[in-house]
């Protein structure tokens, strides 16, 4: 006669429960989830680390037109001056507009044809530009 064996229960603490088996898989994939979030992150802050620098070049450029702006607001003026034979600017005159200064570098003396050189100034900012009379 057939006789029962005695039921075995399994433990579900041993690894080789089939339940085990599937948290061990399941416990694998978030730590392969948490890299890829993880490297993602690592990315993104790595992208995210020059804005600083962004804004910086940013003012910088601001500077530079401002800068710009002053130097050719000093040439136009050297012009209508000249146009109008109501005063010579000489090398050392200084401009200021706004919170930017331009100065003549180098004018020609008198009525003489030559280069007006005007260096213009915003912050850390220089431009500078050079003007070629002739009369």
């Amino acid at each position: 006669m057939n006789t029962p064996q005695p039921t075995r229960r399994r433990n579900p603490n041993n690894p080789h429960h089939p339940r085990r088996a599937r948290l061990l898989r399941r416990g694998g994939i978030i730590v392969v989830v948490l890299v890829i979030i993880a490297a993602a992150h690592l990315a993104v802050m790595g992208a995210i680390a020059p804005s600083p620098d962004d804004a910086q070049i940013a003012a910088f450029r601001v500077e530079t037109s401002r800068a710009f702006y002053a130097t050719d607001s000093c040439a136009m003026v050297c012009r209508k001056m000249l146009s109008s034979g109501v005063y010579t600017p000489k090398t050392g005159d200084t401009l200021t507009v706004g919170s930017s200064t331009a100065s003549y570098l180098n004018v020609p003396p008198g009525d003489e044809d030559g280069d007006v050189i005007i260096e213009g100034r915003n912050g850390s900012a220089v431009r500078r530009i050079k003007v070629t009379l002739s009369h």
